[in-house]
């Protein structure tokens, strides 16, 4: 009975024993579990950059729409690299250390505003450009007016075609903005003059209009007149009028030789005082035919014990000046005639 009695105290006590042994083991189990872990205080601080600008946040593509934006290079200090996870669209760096990582972001496409002076832009050009692509933009000056320069945003060189009137950008990287200057054309008229006077240059503005005066020579009249480039000229009284000068031109203004016209030249007789005091060295008094562009001379001299007189030659209202000569005799020269014209030949006393 003894021996039963102590063999039950043993295995409580070994009983006893293993518990206390599993419920200490359970608690140092739990004490550990319940520690926090280490932490870790290198991280990596990131800056996100939109062409180059500091944003309080990582742009961020529509899932629904064109892509947005372009992950375009990352600068990283403290030795730090990394690769770019497009499809995660986050930066994973090699390692986690202390650090300051600059993620820089570039758009897709850009905003290109084109605006003129004295010009249309067309409707159909583009408003946006993928990036690094050119752009082509049709802009046409006002009538009369032609290019004179363009000014872009950021000087972005651009330039122009007055032949297709196309406006080129070549690999666009930033939104822009360029204005096509267009101002008036400044024209030019050269008048050349044939068989008469008054070769000139006018300059003037498109749509202008340019005079100037021309003269024709003698025995000339109703010019002939060709320009150049459409343009049309008209004459009247000495003057060659381009009412809206629309291009440069060259004028050729070609007067005409007068087609000779005759007219009949007579004389009355001569009275008997006239007889007795002058007489006609060369010449007659017969009626003769005299053209527009000739003439008629008669030589009289004073007779002899009147020498103090000479001959006054009356052609219709017109008085002939006489031109002396050597012996004494007067050259009368009749000449312009534009109708059949009587003359009057008498003797008059020499006042000079």
């Amino acid at each position: 009975m003894k021996n039963k009695g102590l063999i039950f105290f043993i295995t409580f006590l070994f009983l006893l024993s293993t518990s206390a042994s599993i419920v200490g083991y359970l608690e140092s189990k739990k004490e550990n579990n319940e520690k926090p872990p280490v932490e870790n205080k290198d991280t990596i601080t990131y800056e996100y950059y939109l062409e180059d600008v500091l944003q309080t946040s990582i742009p961020t593509n529509n899932d629904n729409e064109e892509q947005t934006y372009i992950f375009n290079r990352y600068q990283c200090d403290n030795d730090v690299t990394g690769r770019f996870d497009n499809d995660d669209w986050k930066f994973i760096p090699s390692e986690e250390k202390n650090a300051t990582c600059k993620i820089y972001f570039v758009k897709s496409f850009y905003d290109i505003t084109i605006t003129a002076a004295n010009g249309t832009v067309s409707e159909n050009n583009p408003t946006t450009i993928e990036r690094e692509n050119d752009g082509k933009f049709i802009v046409i000056p006002n009538e009369g007016y032609e290019f004179k320069e363009v000014n872009c945003s950021n000087d972005k060189k651009a330039t122009f075609d007055t032949n297709k009137n196309i406006l080129s950008i070549n690999v666009i990287m930033e939104d822009i903005a360029c204005k096509v200057n267009f101002e008036i054309k400044s024209l030019r008229a050269d008048i050349i003059v044939k068989n008469g006077d008054g070769t000139t240059t006018e300059t003037v503005n498109y749509g202008e209009s340019i005079t100037a005066i021309v003269q024709p020579k003698d025995g000339y009249e109703n010019p002939k007149i060709t320009c150049t480039n459409n343009q049309e000229a008209t004459f009247d009284n000495n003057k060659i009028t381009i009412e809206k000068l629309t291009d440069n031109t060259k004028c050729n203004v070609e007067f005409v030789k007068v087609k000779p016209v005759t007219f009949d030249l007579s004389f009355d007789e001569l009275d008997e005082d006239t007889k007795e005091k002058i007489q006609i060295i060369t010449g007659s008094t017969d009626t003769v035919k005299v053209s527009t562009d000739g003439s008629y001379s008669l030589t009289i001299k004073a007779n002899e014990g009147f020498e103090n007189y000479k001959a006054k030659v009356v052609c219709g209202k017109n008085t002939i000046v006489p031109t002396p000569s050597e012996d004494g005799s007067y050259i009368y020269t009749i000449s312009g005639l534009t109708e059949n014209t009587k003359c009057t030949i008498t003797a008059q006393e020499n006042v000079n």
